[in-house]
């Protein structure tokens, strides 16, 4: 008995030094482990902000000459493959600003900005090269946001979560073989999951895309991971 409790007390102190998932023996005399899921998975929507910005020394002028060019992107959008209910206007700003000389000194003279931003989601992310391109074309000449993701992320979790419940019970057993000891019921159990941000940010200010075809897009992969934590009781 003596032998057994010892054993025990090694165990627990070295599961208390190692790093790693929290695992080891409670002073209600379970075992407590963690486990950890993680599934790679591809995103499948991207979503990106396309501005127009327009000056004028006339600020009907300005506005409308943004209102046309920012019509042509939104249409540049939809023909690639962004559906209307997938377009939202972000921001819409129009301030002054004041005409500069060559040499940097106020011109006397006052400009109107107009900016527009609508952000958009494509739900081909294959199509995103051909979309910055072709907005650009049209005259967008602010964009930025590229955001990979995936739209509807459940089964990922749930296949995080099932590794993740095998790697704790993986823990358990072998506490419990290395122990001596026999697991019994479960008595808590507490999960987690993590999603990590995805894919490359674009950032494109009046014309350093120009022309040449499609933008190349690498969307890679991220991480579905899922963590849980489980306490069994000892027989």
């Amino acid at each position: 008995m003596t032998k057994r409790i010892y054993l025990l007390g090694v165990i627990a102190a070295l599961l208390l030094a190692a790093c790693g998932p929290v695992s080891g023996l409670t002073d209600s005399g379970g075992v407590t482990v963690s486990g950890t899921g993680i599934i790679r998975v591809q995103p499948d929507i991207v979503t990106i902000s396309l501005g127009v910005m327009t000056r004028n020394e006339n600020i009907a002028q300005a506005v409308a000459e943004n209102n046309r060019v920012a019509q042509s992107v939104l249409e540049a959008a939809q023909a690639i493959g962004v559906a209307k209910e997938d377009a939202q206007t972000s921001s819409f700003y129009v301030y002054s600003q004041s005409k500069v000389d060559e040499f940097g000194n106020p011109a006397g003279t006052q400009m109107y900005v107009v900016d527009n931003t609508v952000t958009v989601v494509l739900r081909d992310p294959s199509k995103l090269g051909e979309l910055l391109q072709e907005a650009v074309a049209a005259g967008a000449n602010n964009i930025y946001g590229v955001n990979f993701n995936v739209d509807d992320p459940t089964q990922a979790q749930d296949q995080a979560r099932e590794k993740a419940v095998a790697d704790a019970l993986s823990r358990a057993e072998t506490i419990a073989t290395t122990a001596g000891i026999v697991l019994g019921e479960v008595t808590q159990i507490s999960t987690a999951y993590y999603m990590p941000w995805a894919g490359p940010v674009y950032s494109y200010t009046d014309a350093t895309i120009g022309g040449g075809g499609a933008v190349p897009i690498a969307p890679g992969t991220f991480e579905v991971q899922a963590t849980v934590t489980i306490t069994y009781a000892i027989q």
